[in-house]
Formats: structure tokens, C-alpha cells, sequence
């Protein structure tokens, strides 16, 4: 099978917030809403609701930056992980998004082999209900995290930064 959707805006380098209207789940999301505030020259920026869509929009991406939201640790913790040194926690076959990111990533870098190490990066969050607002400590690090991926692709390729 091969994946025929190309991005509109013809990039290769794509940053994707996985999320949902509930709660901490949200993160990602929101992270996505403060990337498009200021346009960043040849990335494109997607909001998903599970790792599987990621799919649709890779075809000529060579740059992945993936944004969630993560749980336990400390509320509001940034934490970035490069592609394959990812944790356990971000491992299951299944989550909340129903495809698992690991398996979701390992099938996209057999799919597409010129996709770099894709890094993800998370926000711990702690608050999973339905439509429920997400926590003030989380929402502090949103802005914070979409700058260090501002910078992250200002430095040049992310296999580098």
C-alpha cells in the first residue's frame, strides 16, 4: 500500500499535536494553535487526533516533530525524545488515540524511508476528562514548548538539533 496524499503546502518537514477536546489531551493541540500564530517558513502544522493519521501526511516529509501530552511525572514538564529512544509510556500498542505513537512511528519509517528520527515531544498533564478545561500548570508550558520547536527548527535539521 503505498500513500498517495501529498501536503498542500509541498514540505518536508511536518509538526503534528495529537490530542482531543478533553482536558490534558489537549496539549498537543494547543500547542499546534500557538505554532500558527507566527507561520513558520516551509513546515507544515497538523492537528490529529490519533497517531495513525500521521500517515495521511508524511509522503514527502523528511522532518517529523511530533507534540502530546504525557502522563505522570511533574504537571507542565517539557520533555523531548528523538526517535527510536522513546519511552515505555509512549509504547503501547493502544492508547487514547486507539493506534499506539511507537507502532505508528515504526510503521512510518518503513513506509517512508526518507523520514529522519522523529522526535516527540510531551507536557505532562494530569487531567483526562471529557471536555473538561485543561490544567493551569500544563497550559503555562504550551507557549514555552512551541518556541523550543520554533528554535529546534530554526537550527536546521532536526537530526542535528
Amino acid at each position: 500500500m503505498t500513500f498517495t496524499m501529498k501536503d498542500p503546502l509541498n514540505t518536508q518537514r511536518l509538526v503534528a499535536g495529537l490530542g482531543s477536546p478533553h482536558g490534558d489531551d489537549q496539549l498537543g493541540w494547543l500547542v499546534i494553535d500557538e505554532l500558527l500564530r507566527s507561520r513558520i517558513p516551509g513546515v507544515a502544522v497538523r492537528k490529529l487526533a490519533t497517531p495513525h493519521e500521521l500517515l495521511d501526511h508524511l509522503q514527502d516529509v523528511a522532518e517529523l516533530i511530533v507534540c502530546d501530552a504525557a502522563a505522570g511525572g511533574t504537571v507542565g514538564q517539557i520533555s523531548r525524545y528523538i526517535w527510536p529512544d522513546l519511552p515505555e509510556a509512549l509504547g503501547p500498542r493502544t492508547s487514547s488515540h486507539h493506534s499506539g505513537l511507537r507502532i505508528t512511528l515504526e510503521l512510518a519509517r518503513f513506509l517512508f524511508p526518507n523520514l529522519g528520527s522523529p522526535q516527540v515531544w510531551t507536557i505532562t498533564g494530569t487531567c483526562w476528562e471529557k471536555l473538561a478545561n485543561a490544567t493551569p500548570a500544563a497550559l503555562i508550558a504550551v507557549p514555552i514548548l512551541a518556541e523550543e520547536i520554533r528554535h529546534a527548527l530554526a537550527s536546521g535539521p532536526l537530526d542535528e538539533a
